[in-house]
Protein backbone atom coordinates (compact mmCIF):
# COMPACT_ATOMS: atom_id res chain seq x y z
CA UNK A 1 0.00 0.00 0.00
CA UNK A 2 1.35 3.39 -1.00
CA UNK A 3 0.67 5.92 1.75
CA UNK A 4 1.54 9.61 1.89
CA UNK A 5 1.22 12.47 4.34
CA UNK A 6 -2.11 13.54 2.83
CA UNK A 7 -3.52 10.10 3.62
CA UNK A 8 -2.65 10.60 7.28
CA UNK A 9 -4.20 14.09 7.23
CA UNK A 10 -7.40 12.71 5.78
CA UNK A 11 -7.46 9.89 8.34
CA UNK A 12 -6.97 12.17 11.35
CA UNK A 13 -9.63 14.64 10.23
CA UNK A 14 -12.19 11.95 9.42
CA UNK A 15 -14.94 10.66 11.71
CA UNK A 16 -13.24 7.29 12.10
CA UNK A 17 -13.68 5.57 15.46
CA UNK A 18 -10.69 5.64 17.80
CA UNK A 19 -9.94 1.91 17.61
CA UNK A 20 -9.85 1.96 13.81
CA UNK A 21 -7.79 5.15 13.78
CA UNK A 22 -5.12 3.43 15.89
CA UNK A 23 -5.30 0.34 13.69
CA UNK A 24 -4.79 2.39 10.54
CA UNK A 25 -1.92 4.41 12.00
CA UNK A 26 0.01 1.31 13.05
CA UNK A 27 -0.56 -0.20 9.60
CA UNK A 28 0.51 3.04 7.92
CA UNK A 29 3.62 3.05 10.14
CA UNK A 30 4.69 -0.15 8.36
CA UNK A 31 4.98 1.99 5.22
CA UNK A 32 8.44 2.22 3.70
CA UNK A 33 8.33 6.01 3.49
CA UNK A 34 10.47 7.33 6.35
CA UNK A 35 8.52 10.53 7.00
CA UNK A 36 5.12 8.82 6.81
CA UNK A 37 6.24 6.17 9.29
CA UNK A 38 7.48 8.65 11.87
CA UNK A 39 4.47 10.92 11.39
CA UNK A 40 2.26 7.93 12.28
CA UNK A 41 4.27 7.08 15.39
CA UNK A 42 4.22 10.72 16.48
CA UNK A 43 0.44 10.98 16.07
CA UNK A 44 -0.01 7.74 18.00
CA UNK A 45 1.99 9.25 20.84
CA UNK A 46 -0.07 12.44 20.80
CA UNK A 47 -3.50 10.81 20.78
CA UNK A 48 -2.40 8.48 23.61
CA UNK A 49 -5.14 5.98 22.87
CA UNK A 50 -5.77 3.10 25.25
CA UNK A 51 -5.94 0.88 22.16
CA UNK A 52 -2.30 1.49 21.26
CA UNK A 53 -1.09 -0.90 23.95
CA UNK A 54 -3.02 -3.73 22.30
CA UNK A 55 -0.79 -3.30 19.26
CA UNK A 56 2.44 -2.61 21.10
CA UNK A 57 2.32 -5.89 23.02
CA UNK A 58 2.11 -7.74 19.70
CA UNK A 59 5.57 -6.58 18.60
CA UNK A 60 7.56 -9.77 19.11
CA UNK A 61 10.97 -9.34 17.50
CA UNK A 62 12.47 -5.91 18.03
CA UNK A 63 15.78 -7.22 16.67
CA UNK A 64 14.28 -7.01 13.20
CA UNK A 65 13.17 -3.41 13.63
CA UNK A 66 15.13 -0.21 13.22
CA UNK A 67 16.39 1.30 16.45
CA UNK A 68 14.53 4.57 15.90
CA UNK A 69 11.24 2.74 15.31
CA UNK A 70 11.55 0.86 18.59
CA UNK A 71 12.35 4.10 20.42
CA UNK A 72 9.22 5.68 18.92
CA UNK A 73 7.15 2.76 20.23
CA UNK A 74 8.74 3.07 23.67
CA UNK A 75 7.92 6.77 23.61
CA UNK A 76 4.25 6.04 22.92
CA UNK A 77 4.04 4.06 26.17
CA UNK A 78 5.09 7.13 28.16
CA UNK A 79 1.78 8.75 27.22
CA UNK A 80 -0.48 5.79 27.96
CA UNK A 81 -1.87 4.66 31.31
CA UNK A 82 0.54 4.31 34.21
CA UNK A 83 3.07 1.46 33.97
CA UNK A 84 2.39 0.84 30.27
CA UNK A 85 6.14 0.71 29.65
CA UNK A 86 6.23 -2.55 31.61
CA UNK A 87 4.81 -4.20 28.49
CA UNK A 88 8.25 -3.64 26.90
CA UNK A 89 10.39 -4.67 29.87
CA UNK A 90 12.10 -7.35 27.76
CA UNK A 91 13.96 -4.48 26.11
CA UNK A 92 15.97 -4.13 29.32
CA UNK A 93 17.90 -7.13 28.03
CA UNK A 94 18.39 -5.82 24.51
CA UNK A 95 21.89 -5.82 23.06
CA UNK A 96 21.30 -2.24 21.95
CA UNK A 97 22.18 0.13 24.83
CA UNK A 98 20.01 2.89 23.38
CA UNK A 99 16.94 0.65 23.64
CA UNK A 100 17.85 -0.31 27.20
CA UNK A 101 18.23 3.36 28.10
CA UNK A 102 14.97 4.25 26.36
CA UNK A 103 13.08 1.60 28.31
CA UNK A 104 14.41 2.60 31.74
CA UNK A 105 13.52 6.22 30.98
CA UNK A 106 10.00 5.19 29.93
CA UNK A 107 9.55 3.20 33.13
CA UNK A 108 10.48 6.28 35.14
CA UNK A 109 8.43 8.74 33.09
CA UNK A 110 5.18 6.84 33.35
CA UNK A 111 5.62 4.44 36.22
CA UNK A 112 4.31 3.79 39.70
CA UNK A 113 5.92 1.76 42.48
CA UNK A 114 5.43 -1.27 40.23
CA UNK A 115 7.76 0.18 37.59
CA UNK A 116 10.09 1.43 40.31
CA UNK A 117 10.52 -2.14 41.57
CA UNK A 118 11.57 -3.22 38.07
CA UNK A 119 14.02 -0.31 37.80
CA UNK A 120 15.64 -1.12 41.13
CA UNK A 121 15.84 -4.83 40.35
CA UNK A 122 17.46 -4.02 37.01
CA UNK A 123 19.83 -1.44 38.50
CA UNK A 124 21.39 -3.95 40.90
CA UNK A 125 21.64 -6.68 38.26
CA UNK A 126 24.73 -7.39 36.18
CA UNK A 127 22.94 -6.18 33.06
CA UNK A 128 22.05 -2.95 34.84
CA UNK A 129 25.66 -1.85 34.73
CA UNK A 130 25.05 -0.74 31.15
CA UNK A 131 23.22 2.28 32.61
CA UNK A 132 25.26 4.87 34.51
CA UNK A 133 24.41 5.37 38.18
CA UNK A 134 24.02 9.09 37.45
CA UNK A 135 21.13 8.36 35.10
CA UNK A 136 19.47 6.06 37.62
CA UNK A 137 19.79 8.84 40.21
CA UNK A 138 18.00 11.21 37.82
CA UNK A 139 15.31 8.65 37.02
CA UNK A 140 14.55 7.96 40.66
CA UNK A 141 14.66 11.67 41.43
CA UNK A 142 12.22 12.31 38.59
CA UNK A 143 9.81 9.71 39.96
CA UNK A 144 10.02 11.21 43.44
CA UNK A 145 9.30 14.67 42.03
CA UNK A 146 6.13 13.27 40.46
CA UNK A 147 5.10 11.13 43.41
CA UNK A 148 6.82 12.32 46.66
CA UNK A 149 5.60 9.27 48.58
CA UNK A 150 7.95 7.13 46.49
CA UNK A 151 10.82 8.55 48.55
CA UNK A 152 9.59 6.59 51.58
CA UNK A 153 9.02 3.56 49.38
CA UNK A 154 12.63 3.69 48.16
CA UNK A 155 13.88 4.03 51.73
CA UNK A 156 11.95 0.90 52.66
CA UNK A 157 13.43 -1.00 49.72
CA UNK A 158 16.91 0.05 50.82
CA UNK A 159 16.45 -1.49 54.25
CA UNK A 160 14.71 -4.60 52.94
CA UNK A 161 17.31 -5.33 50.26
CA UNK A 162 21.02 -5.13 50.98
CA UNK A 163 21.95 -4.93 47.29
CA UNK A 164 19.65 -1.98 46.74
CA UNK A 165 21.02 -0.32 49.85
CA UNK A 166 24.56 -0.74 48.57
CA UNK A 167 23.69 0.50 45.09
CA UNK A 168 21.94 3.63 46.36
CA UNK A 169 24.54 4.46 49.02
CA UNK A 170 25.70 8.09 48.72
CA UNK A 171 23.44 8.56 45.67
CA UNK A 172 21.65 11.91 45.47
CA UNK A 173 18.23 11.23 44.00
CA UNK A 174 17.73 14.42 42.06
CA UNK A 175 15.68 14.73 38.88
CA UNK A 176 17.13 16.12 35.63
CA UNK A 177 17.34 19.82 34.93
CA UNK A 178 13.91 21.30 34.16
CA UNK A 179 12.52 17.87 35.10
CA UNK A 180 12.79 16.72 31.49
CA UNK A 181 13.46 13.17 30.38
CA UNK A 182 13.53 11.74 26.87
CA UNK A 183 13.64 8.15 25.71
CA UNK A 184 15.84 9.36 22.85
CA UNK A 185 19.57 9.27 23.65
CA UNK A 186 20.55 12.80 22.63
CA UNK A 187 19.12 16.16 21.60
CA UNK A 188 20.40 15.76 18.05
CA UNK A 189 19.25 12.16 17.64
CA UNK A 190 16.56 12.91 15.05
CA UNK A 191 18.73 15.44 13.23
CA UNK A 192 21.34 12.71 12.69
CA UNK A 193 18.74 10.14 11.65
CA UNK A 194 17.12 12.52 9.18
CA UNK A 195 20.45 13.39 7.59
CA UNK A 196 21.26 9.70 7.20
CA UNK A 197 18.08 9.47 5.12
CA UNK A 198 19.13 12.44 3.01
CA UNK A 199 16.42 14.61 4.58
CA UNK A 200 16.65 18.19 5.76
CA UNK A 201 16.02 18.00 9.49
CA UNK A 202 13.87 21.11 9.80
CA UNK A 203 11.52 19.86 7.10
CA UNK A 204 11.41 16.37 8.63
CA UNK A 205 10.60 17.75 12.08
CA UNK A 206 7.93 20.15 10.82
CA UNK A 207 6.07 17.41 8.97
CA UNK A 208 6.41 14.70 11.62
CA UNK A 209 5.52 16.96 14.56
CA UNK A 210 2.93 19.08 12.78
CA UNK A 211 0.31 20.35 15.24
CA UNK A 212 -2.18 21.58 12.64
CA UNK A 213 -4.47 18.59 13.20
CA UNK A 214 -4.13 18.50 16.98
CA UNK A 215 -7.69 19.65 17.62
CA UNK A 216 -8.97 16.86 15.39
CA UNK A 217 -7.83 14.10 17.70
CA UNK A 218 -7.37 15.82 21.06
CA UNK A 219 -10.80 14.72 22.21
CA UNK A 220 -10.32 11.02 21.52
Amino acid sequence: MVVNIDDIKQLITSDIEEYFLVDKLFKFAANEDYIVKHRCYYVLREIASKYSLDYIVKFNDFNKMLEEDVLRIIDITTKLEVDSALSLRKLLYSKNPYLVRGEVVALAKNGSAKSLDVLLEFAISTKGRIIKRELFAELLGYMINKEPELSLYIDKQKWDNQKIRGYLRDMELKGPKYNRLSVFPSNDYWALKARCQGLEYGNFKNIVEDKVFENSFKGL
